[in-house]
């Protein structure tokens, strides 16, 4: 994408589902099926066909689909780059700053492995991440302890350097309490995001009529199927692409769980490659299946928005709560006797 983008940079990515409708001239991210072996690649959409989308590299002189990369099509698309009067919002050098971050977790996790090794595997059951949560909870915890029973131990006559001090305490408390309901928003987001998407089928029309391939106009019978890994139940949604017909749209997975979903897929009457699209949208089943419907009609990250609000409001006004009253207010009638 040079000069657009030069090795380190970074921009701003949209989720397909919130930036609208694809135009020529949107730098996209895309899952591509040949270029670079395949995976997310970042092109501009030259134009759009019958097909699907064309897209190029500002730097190329052809566009992909002039090799051997097929049109791109909608459930292909991860995001979209933010623009401002059409120009691309770069964030300098915020690559070579991401990758430091993440060699020093990965350096982390290995010193992490090795001590959960020292002590017998009582550790790998826990990921990197709960781990570093419960860690920042710890601390915050011990902060607060420290600043509310021994402040008064420590704090000096003068009651404006007192106040000036607990407030700042409070501020660095606050500070923290939004970090930690972030990371709490993160990981129910991830929770649902991560095993959803596009999924991809590949039928081959022709008229020879071998088993490898199927008549052009005929119908496919296939079945879809779902399995949930995660340690929580789930509600999948699932959007049937273009000429495809599910029996099911919405299933609710248990713990390990796997469902399989009769579909079909009518081929169209032109013989050559053709793909087929089921995209999968994951919830924590934390709000009524009927709501949760409804916010689906509104838009598919509606109830995400919905959950991890719903989760992260309650923590962060315990939060404050707990860490906020203050210390232990004498009581005065005591004192008078």
């Amino acid at each position: 994408m040079s000069p657009t983008l030069q090795p380190g940079d970074g921009f701003v990515l949209l989720p397909d589902e919130l930036a609208g409708e694809p135009e020529a001239g949107d730098v996209v991210v895309f899952e591509a099926e040949r270029i670079g072996g395949g995976g997310p690649t970042t092109h501009r959409i030259v134009r759009e066909t019958d097909r699907g989308y064309v897209t190029k590299g500002d730097n190329n002189d052809a566009p992909d689909q002039a090799g051997l990369e097929p049109p791109v099509q909608r459930p292909q698309i991860i995001g979209h780059a933010l623009q401002l009067r059409g120009r691309m919002v770069v964030i300098p050098y915020v690559g070579v700053v991401a990758q430091a971050v993440n060699d020093g977790f990965e350096a982390l996790e290995r010193v992490l492995d090795v001590v959960s090794w020292r002590l017998g595997g009582s550790l790998p059951s826990f990921r990197l991440s709960y781990l570093v949560t419960v860690l920042f909870a710890l601390l915050f915890l011990g902060e607060s302890v420290r600043g509310r029973y021994l402040g008064d131990r420590y704090a000096t006559r003068d009651r404006d350097r007192s106040r000036r001090r607990q407030k700042r305490e409070q501020d660095s408390f606050h500070s923290v309490l939004l970090a930690l309901t972030a990371i709490v928003v993160l990981f129910v987001t991830a929770s649902m995001v991560i095993p959803g998407g596009p999924q991809q089928y590949d039928v081959v029309a022709s008229g020879a009529g071998t088993p490898a391939v199927v008549p052009p106009g005929e119908e496919v019978g296939f079945n879809h199927t779902l399995g949930n890994s995660n340690v929580l139940p789930m509600t999948v949604f699932l959007d049937d692409g273009e000429n495809v017909t599910l029996g099911r749209q919405r299933v609710e997975l248990a713990r390990g769980d796997a469902v399989n979903i009769s579909a079909t897929m009518s081929v169209p009457n032109s013989v050559g490659y053709h793909r087929f699209f089921i995209t999968e949208h994951w919830y924590l089943p934390v709000l009524p299946t009927r709501l949760l419907a409804v916010l689906y009609d509104v838009h598919p990250w509606a109830p995400i928005v919905a959950i991890d609000g719903l989760i992260a409001l309650p923590y962060y006004v315990l939060g404050r709560y707990l860490l906020f009253r203050g210390p232990p207010k004498r009581d005065r009638s005591r004192d008078a006797v």
